[in-house]
């Protein structure tokens, strides 16, 4: 009778763990999205900045406002249609969104997800030395997808769906990310867009925040074009 208790308490243990976990699967289940990991800082610019000489604005003379958005400057050819355009940002780098208690990310036009964080995932980052943009994505490289199972704890499984969404929120749509590295430090995306237009993004790391320079059109996105830009302006 004893054993038979036991054997019923055990088998009740069992069901309520696989059926916890299956639940936990099921909450912390993340679409995998196509990563080609291999483009992902296969190339290097190096830049050396040592003249500060020009601000980005002085830099694009002859760019104007966009109608109705103060955001974008854009330049025009004889025709009157849109060359190219630019516009800045100057925002938290996206690590420091997995570190504070919350935050939002736009999976498209009309969707926003908030997405609770805790000191977990504060400690994943410092165990795996994650203190910048960089090493995240050097981290999404090196393992992304971010996998559970039956046996992964509910703490990490929290994590792999945290990792896992910011994933496929802000990288699904890039072609290639350049490493920049030299006197200043960050990344360039570039965007696969079925626009004529190429459209690159420069981000600059500077302390905790990141400086974004979104690029669009033939005459500014050339890697020459962007080297010479990021050697004689004033970054900050």
């Amino acid at each position: 009778m004893k054993k038979k208790i036991i054997c019923i308490t055990i088998i009740l243990v069992l069901a309520i763990f696989f059926a916890y976990k299956s639940y936990m699967l099921i909450k912390y289940r993340s679409e995998k999205v196509t990563l080609d990991k291999g483009l992902i800082f296969k190339e290097t610019l190096t830049i050396e900045n040592n003249s500060n000489s020009k601000t980005i604005e002085e830099y694009f003379e002859g760019y104007e406002e966009l109608e109705n958005n103060s955001n974008f400057k854009v330049k025009y050819n004889d025709e009157g249609e849109v060359e190219s355009f630019y516009t800045l940002a100057n925002i938290e780098q996206y690590v420091n969104l997995l570190n504070i208690n919350s935050f939002e990310l736009y999976t498209d036009d009309s969707i926003k997800k908030n997405y609770n964080t805790e000191k977990d995932m504060k400690d994943y980052l410092s165990k795996n030395k994650i203190n910048n943009d960089i090493d995240l994505l050097k981290h999404i490289k090196e393992n992304y997808y971010f996998k559970n199972n039956l046996f992964t704890c509910s703490k990490t499984m929290k994590n792999n769906y945290i990792l896992n969404n910011f994933v496929l929120s802000t990288l699904p749509t890039f072609k290639e990310i350049v490493l920049i590295d030299g006197s200043i430090n960050g990344y360039i995306i570039v965007i696969n867009t079925s626009s004529e237009k190429p459209i690159k993004e420069v981000h600059i790391l500077n302390e905790d925040k990141q400086y974004i320079i979104f690029l669009a059109g033939n005459d500014i996105t050339s890697t020459e074009f962007i080297t010479e830009l990021l050697e004689t302006v004033k970054i900050y």
